[in-house]
C-alpha cells in the first residue's frame, strides 16, 4: 500500500475525489482540506496499491484537464 498526497485546485478536489472512490486500485481517499496560505489549493490523502509515479500518469491523462500540482508520499 502507498499512503500519497495530491494537491489540487480546490475547484476539482470533488470531482478527482469521485473518481479516485471508483477505481479498484483505491483503499481508501479523503478530503484533506484547503490550505491556509492559498485556499485555491486543497490536499486529497490516498491509500492506493498504485505507485506514486502511476498516481501522477493517470492524472496528467485525463480527459477532463484538472488543476493539480502533484503526488508525493504522505
Amino acid at each position: 500500500m502507498n499512503d500519497l498526497i495530491i494537491d489540487i485546485a480546490t475547484k476539482d478536489k470533488a470531482k478527482i475525489i469521485a473518481r479516485l472512490e471508483k477505481l479498484r486500485t483505491t483503499v481508501t481517499v479523503s478530503d484533506g482540506g484547503e490550505y491556509h496560505e492559498d485556499r485555491y489549493y486543497s490536499i486529497i490523502r490516498l491509500t492506493t496499491t498504485r505507485t506514486e509515479s502511476e498516481v501522477e500518469d493517470w492524472l496528467y491523462n485525463m480527459k477532463t484537464p484538472i488543476d493539480y500540482v502533484g503526488v508525493c508520499k504522505g
